[in-house]
């Protein structure tokens, strides 16, 4: 008697078991889709990392020849052509620095969002439970 109520309830429960591995698997299934929206988000990021870094190293290179230029001029007594082009280099110089500036604040933000997004979105539909250790 006690070994036919455990068949039944063995039997009862196989149908269930069968429903918990699926469910886990559309959940790891969404999990490494989730992590791979994550990992190309994270591409997209680095990328605009590398040009910022690249942006700024030639900005730099650009300040270096413009502090000799303005020495330069300083010693020679530069003509008022001379000067006009270092002004408009000066100009164009600072043009591009408040538009690195602004690309920075961009890519913080956007970097905020992603860490915001990967605390909300992709730890909690990655840690529901899908690897325990047995």
């Amino acid at each position: 008697m006690k070994l036919s109520i455990v068949i039944l309830i063995l039997t009862a429960c196989l149908p269930l078991l069968g429903q918990a591995q699926n469910n886990d698997k559309e959940a790891l299934h969404h999990c490494l889709l989730t992590e791979q929206e994550g990992l190309s988000r994270f591409k997209n990021l680095e990328k605009r990392a590398d040009e910022l870094r690249g942006t700024e190293k030639l900005l730099l290179e650009r300040r270096a020849i413009l502090v000799n230029d303005k020495r330069a001029m300083d010693s020679n007594k530069a003509d008022p052509e001379q000067a006009a082009k270092y002004n408009e280099a000066v100009s164009v110089f600072n043009a591009q620095s408040d538009r690195l500036n602004a690309d920075k604040e961009k890519f913080e933000a956007d970097s905020q969002a992603y860490q915001n997004w990967m605390n909300t979105t992709l730890k909690p539909s990655c840690s529901k439970g899908l690897i325990q250790p047995q």
